[in-house]
C-alpha cells in the first residue's frame, strides 16, 4: 500500500517536475529577459514551481498521514473479525494499535483503588 501510493504521488511530482523543466528550458532560449514573452515565462514558471513546493509538502505531511489512517482501519478490521483483545504497535514502545473496547474503562475501578491505598486501608486485587 505505501509503495502504491507513495509510486502516485512520486509520479505527479515527476510530471510537475518536467513541466517545470520544460518552461525552464523554453526561458533559457530567449534572448530578451525584458521581453513580454520573457516575462510570461517567468510568471509562469513561478507559479509552477510554487504549485511544485505545494504538492513536496503535501507528500512530506499529508501521505504518510494517509497511510495511516488507512493502515490503521485495516487493522481495526482485522482485530474485531479475528475477536482479538489487543494488538501492540511493532515498535516496542507499548502503543497500542487497536483493542477491544469490550471492559476496557477500568477508570472507576481504579479510582477507588486509588484513594482507598492512599487511605491505607488494606485491599486486594
Amino acid at each position: 500500500m505505501t509503495k502504491e501510493i507513495m509510486s502516485i504521488e512520486e509520479n505527479k511530482m515527476t510530471l510537475r517536475k518536467k513541466a517545470l523543466d520544460s518552461l525552464l528550458g523554453l526561458y533559457n532560449i530567449v534572448n530578451d529577459k525584458t521581453s513580454i514573452q520573457a516575462i510570461d515565462l517567468q510568471s509562469k514558471i513561478s507559479i509552477k514551481n510554487e504549485n511544485l513546493k505545494t504538492l513536496q509538502s503535501e507528500f512530506s505531511n499529508t501521505i504518510p498521514n494517509k497511510i495511516w489512517s488507512r493502515l490503521n482501519a485495516y487493522i481495526k478490521d482485522y482485530g474485531k473479525q479475528k475477536e482479538v483483545k489487543i494488538i501492540f504497535g511493532i515498535s516496542g514502545n507499548g502503543n497500542i494499535m487497536y483493542a477491544d473496547e469490550t471492559n476496557l474503562d477500568v477508570t472507576e475501578e481504579l479510582l477507588k483503588y486509588i484513594n482507598d491505598r492512599y487511605e491505607g486501608k488494606s485491599l486486594s486485587l
